[in-house]
């Protein structure tokens, strides 16, 4: 009896390996992202993080006239 749960954990741990080895191998395979641009200085760096605030602003405010239009 000991012998058999013995063997099915050894089955449990080389099926959970197994398993582990492909998503590793999977993950590998997938092309990376590339970098974001980052600009050169920090002044530059102020007015595109000021304009990716800007568009997200409008962005979320389209989104709620979308849903005072849905309730309305």
């Amino acid at each position: 009896m000991e012998v058999e749960m013995s063997k099915r954990r050894k089955n449990q741990f080389r099926k959970a390996l197994d398993a582990k080895r492909e998503a590793l191998a999977s993950a590998a395979k997938q092309p990376k992202p590339e970098p974001e641009w980052e600009p050169e200085t920090p002044e530059l760096r102020a007015e595109v993080l000021a304009d990716r605030l800007a568009e997200r602003e409008a962005e979320l405010a389209k989104e709620q006239e979308r849903r005072r239009r849905r309730r309305g």
